[in-house]
C-alpha cells in the first residue's frame, strides 16, 4: 500500500474542502429559466406560485425554484393597479454573452397582486438586447418597452421596465 507524506495528505484535505466550499458558494442553478418555453414556465409557476397567493407565498415559491433575490424587483401599488413583483430570468447560465457580438435574451415575469395582497395574474414578457463589442445597440423595436434607465455597456445589467405590465401577456 502506498502511503503519502503527512503534508501531502493535509494539502489534499484542504483542497477538497476548498472545492466543496466553491461548489456551495456557486449555488444550484434555478429550476426555471428563460430557455424554457412559455407553457413550461407557466406550468412550473402554477405549482410554485398559484393564483391567490400572497407576495410572501410567491417569494417562497420563487425561493423553491432557486430564483435569486437579486432577480426580483417589487413595484408599489399605484392608483390604477395593485403591487407587482417583477422577476427577470436569463438562460441557465445567467446574463453572460458568448461573444463580442451577441444577443442578451431575457424573460420578465410580472406577478400582479390585488390591493388585498392576492396574486391575480402572472404575465410573461420576452425581449432581447443586441450587444456589439460590449455596447448595447438599440432600435425602435429593441428594447420593446421603455426602461427605467439607460442601457450601459456590457456587463452592466439591463434596467427594469418603467411599467412591468406593459405588453406582458
Amino acid at each position: 500500500m502506498t502511503s503519502f507524506p503527512r503534508p501531502t495528505i493535509r494539502l489534499l484535505q484542504v483542497g477538497l474542502i476548498v472545492a466543496a466550499l466553491m461548489l456551495c458558494a456557486c449555488g444550484a442553478p434555478p429550476a426555471i429559466s428563460a430557455r424554457m418555453n412559455d407553457a413550461e414556465i407557466r406550468a412550473m409557476l402554477a405549482r410554485a406560485c398559484p393564483t391567490a397567493s400572497t407576495q410572501l407565498q410567491v417569494n417562497h415559491g420563487l425561493d423553491a425554484l432557486k430564483v435569486r433575490q437579486a432577480s426580483r424587483l417589487a413595484y408599489p401599488a399605484t392608483a390604477g393597479r395593485g403591487p407587482v413583483l417583477l422577476v427577470r430570468l436569463f438562460d441557465d447560465r445567467g446574463f453572460w454573452l458568448d461573444s463580442e457580438d451577441a444577443d442578451a435574451k431575457f424573460l420578465d415575469i410580472s406577478f400582479a397582486f390585488s390591493p388585498e395582497d392576492r396574486l391575480t395574474r402572472t404575465l410573461l414578457f420576452r425581449d432581447r438586447i443586441r450587444y456589439i463589442r460590449g455596447e448595447p445597440i438599440t432600435s425602435p423595436n429593441s428594447p420593446r418597452r421603455p426602461l427605467r434607465g439607460p442601457l450601459q455597456p456590457y456587463p452592466s445589467p439591463i434596467p427594469p421596465p418603467i411599467d412591468p405590465l406593459e405588453s406582458a401577456e
